[in-house]
């Protein structure tokens, strides 16, 4: 199955920080041999945005570092298609 991961789930599920929704909780924890996490372009500029102001416990070099040793999550650009 594909995701499209929102902000607030991408930084709470990184930082191992917050609860998140039970079904999301569900499928990021139980994740099958086919599932894609799509992470957005337009989350990473929140999540940089909200590192530089302290707001949030993750940084967006920890992100990308979480991104990219893991065969599950990817970024993408933002389409008219996606939107």
């Amino acid at each position: 199955m594909q995701y499209l991961l929102d902000t607030v789930t991408i930084i709470r599920h990184f930082s191992q920080s917050g609860r998140i929704g039970t079904k999301a909780a569900e499928i990021l924890n139980n994740t099958a041999a086919n599932d894609i996490f799509y992470i957005s372009v337009v989350s990473l500029m929140e999540i940089l945005c909200l590192s530089e102001k302290k707001r949030i416990s993750i940084s967006l070099s920890e992100t990308f570092e979480a991104i990219n040793n893991s065969t599950l999550y990817f970024t993408v650009n933002l389409t008219s298609e996606i939107v």
